[in-house]
């Protein structure tokens, strides 16, 4: 029978859970603790193990979200951890995660502010009350993606995008490109940034949005763009700094101050002139078109024409149409020039 793919977190779970309900001289339950564990740590398929180890933590962090997430998944843990912490809630709390505590686990510490899962926003610990009832957490987005529901997490930015291409030989890892045109800025990232898969999301407008794109692009294992309305801050600095298990990439109209930047290895890249040349326009709306566009006003064109049954000029006045929609109503042209009477001379001269 093929095993199933959380059967290590799950065994370290069960494993973790008897050793801190037997007696300390229950040198069976001891034995299979650091079997299961050896198991969980050497496992390449585990679902928990390789999240863990793509948001780049350490041994003690895997074995700790294996333990989370398998009492978060089984009501029957739970009971378990609700008996150990005598509340009958059956949340894992930082005292049970203390009571681990050895030589190869930190206890509590491996969701603290400086752990890798906290850092990566895959868990939540409560804020508040004395320290070791304070209640742990997964992530709610996490456990759907860890259940097979890769739905994006609710607070990602509207228009969020996750980009599948194929990776280049020798990408970036920390690039900011700068330019006037986003459709040019966005194509020199797809372009340099390293990784399979790119989350491109539009700058957050809070804290919870940022944490959202961090954790988004740590479940799907893909670098995180993000294009910036403004410039970064000391407090979206610090987010950035704290994800140094992703790929980066900055999307820019104008350069970052240095100081602000996170502390990484940063790359800067001018992105190409606005203008789209002849052959982009002729691949997208076909031959014979005469509007002078920019990349981004190129991609807009594109996407219209469906809208507009094809017309491009039709597409190409929606550029400004969109902007004028709120203030006032568009009227159709119900003329044309063959409506006018007037002999050839003179309609020669007007035209």
């Amino acid at each position: 029978m093929a095993k199933a793919p959380h059967a290590a977190s799950v065994r370290y779970a069960d494993a973790a859970l008897a050793v801190l309900t037997e007696a300390d001289s229950d040198r069976g339950a001891r034995k299979e603790f650091e079997s299961a564990r050896k198991d969980l740590l050497g496992s390449r398929d585990d679902p928990v193990a390789v999240l863990a180890r793509g948001a780049a933590c350490a041994d003690d962090e895997i074995e700790t979200l294996a333990l989370l997430v398998s009492v978060e998944r089984s009501l029957a843990r739970q009971r378990k951890v609700a008996g150990l912490a005598g509340d009958g809630l059956g949340s894992v709390r930082l005292g049970l995660l203390d009571a681990l505590r050895s030589e190869d686990h930190r206890g509590a510490a491996t969701v603290g502010p400086g752990s890798r899962l906290k850092r990566a926003h895959l868990v939540n610990v409560e804020a508040s009350g004395p320290f070791a009832a304070r209640s742990v957490s997964v992530h709610s987005t996490v456990l759907w993606a860890l259940s097979g529901d890769m739905v994006p997490d609710p607070e990602l930015p509207p228009r969020s995008t996750l980009i599948e291409r194929p990776a280049p030989p020798e990408g970036a890892t920390s690039l900011l490109v700068v330019g006037v045109d986003p459709t040019r800025r966005r194509t020199t990232l797809l372009a340099e940034l390293a990784g399979a898969s790119v989350l491109v999301v539009p700058e957050p407008d809070d804290l919870n949005g940022w944490a959202a794109a961090i954790r988004e692009a740590t479940l799907a294992g893909a670098a995180l763009v993000v294009e910036l309305k403004t410039t970064l801050n000391a407090q979206t600095s610090k987010l950035l700094d704290d994800a140094a298990h992703l790929v980066v990439g900055l999307s820019s109209t104008s350069e970052v101050d240095a100081d602000i930047l996170p502390a990484r290895a940063w790359r800067e890249i001018k992105a190409p002139e606005p203008p789209a040349s002849s052959s982009e326009v002729e691949r997208l709306l076909g031959r014979g078109v005469v509007h002078s566009l920019t990349a981004d006003q190129l991609r807009r064109v594109h996407l219209t024409l469906p809208l507009v049954g094809g017309d491009v000029d039709g597409a190409v006045r929606r550029l400004t149409d969109n902007r004028l929609f709120s203030l006032g109503t568009r009227t159709p042209a119900r003329r044309g020039w063959d409506s006018l009477i007037v002999d050839e001379t003179c309609m020669r001269e007007l035209r």
